[in-house]
């Protein structure tokens, strides 16, 4: 059966976070019978659910007759302690807000192995200027990196309430490495005929990276970010693949490898959500 078109929208890629969500939202959306928000990360449901229907609206121009999509990461991000649901109101109940206005909705659950989208995640925060703590504190202090990890209890908050058959959930190694392939699967998922575009981008955006040089200097403010990210979107429509990586290395380093100490302690930490996720999908992560 096919998703019903018009709003609210009733296709919604839920996360986690550092997952490739952002290229593979883009790969989904080439279908011509989809239309992602003009703007990824709308975060209706969990940031903006007081500016209103009319507002949530305005991210879907020129849909009519189209299946409305909603990537928002932060609708997997519901805390795991209790005691921090109060205090972190917008992040907790997203699934049953959503599921109170689009009951029929279609939810996509984009994965990858949980303890390197933590360390990726924190790295995340760092070249944001918003996290100056060793990995193995921030991760003690901030539940937020741990949180975004934990597949099983984020996904049972959307298994409580939709049925199973209207839930699917990906491993992005597959659909990074044949990304149309895996979004194949979400269009039959949604009752879509299979579409074959003419190119697809294999540039992805969001991977994991630290500021090296005069990048450090750049992303260290907030307008600093704001004239790379602009920078780079100009680059992006000009410029070749090749002299894009060189331009992307003078601004730009990969992360450290994660030690072996941090891998076993995110390890230990995650250790029951993991076993508890891969009994629940199939889903196995071989580090």
């Amino acid at each position: 059966m096919t998703v019903c078109s018009g709003f609210p929208p009733k296709l919604y890629l839920i996360g986690a976070q550092k997952c490739a969500t952002t290229y593979f939202a883009d790969i989904i959306a080439l279908h011509p019978d989809i239309v992602l928000a003009r703007t990824k990360e709308v975060d209706f449901f969990s940031e903006h659910l007081s500016r209103g229907d009319e507002w949530f609206q305005s991210f879907f121009p020129n849909s009519d007759g189209k299946i409305l999509f909603d990537a928002s990461t932060s609708y997997s991000a519901e805390p795991f302690d209790r005691s921090e649901r109060q205090s972190h109101k917008a992040r907790s109940g997203v699934a049953a807000r959503i599921h109170a206005r689009a009951p029929d909705a279609r939810i996509i659950y984009l994965v990858r192995d949980p303890v390197a989208r933590t360390y990726s995640s924190y790295w995340h925060h760092v070249r944001l200027g918003e996290e100056k703590r060793p990995f193995h504190e921030a991760i003690k202090y901030n539940s937020w990196y741990l949180d975004l990890s934990r597949y099983h209890f984020q996904i049972m908050q959307y298994l409580a309430l939709f049925p199973k058959d209207q839930i699917m959930v990906l491993d992005a190694g597959p659909a990074t490495r044949a990304p149309l392939q895996e979004a194949q699967k979400v269009w039959d998922f949604i009752g879509l005929p299979a579409y074959q575009p003419e190119a697809i981008s294999t540039d992805r955006r969001n991977a994991s990276y630290r500021y090296n040089g005069i990048g450090k200097l750049l992303g260290s403010t907030k307008s600093g970010r704001s004239v790379l990210r602009s920078a780079t979107k100009v680059a992006r429509s000009l410029l070749p693949a090749r002299t894009i990586e060189n331009l992307r290395r003078a601004f730009t380093k990969d992360i450290p490898p994660m030690s072996d100490k941090d891998r076993a302690l995110v390890t230990a930490l995650l250790a029951d959500d993991m076993e508890a996720f891969t009994k629940c999908t199939g889903l196995a992560f071989n580090r």
